[in-house]
């Protein structure tokens, strides 16, 4: 686990408590607003279609690490 998501997360736990819905939202949230940037990001360099599919491919693929 990261130091900046462990920063992240400390508003919500202070706010909600100790649950696994504060430890998941501000993950829930970055996912969010990752989606929104890439789509931003290549609809500028590639166009729209490009853009739906790379997010739609984005959401929908696991991510292993």
């Amino acid at each position: 686990m990261s130091v900046l998501q462990t920063i992240c997360e400390i508003p919500f736990v202070a706010l909600f408590g100790m649950s696994s819905f504060a430890i998941r939202l501000p993950r829930a949230i970055l996912g969010c607003l990752e989606l929104v940037a890439f789509y931003q990001l290549y609809k500028e360099s590639r166009g729209a279609l490009f853009a739906k599919i790379g997010t739609f491919l984005l959401a929908v693929m696991p991510v292993t690490s």
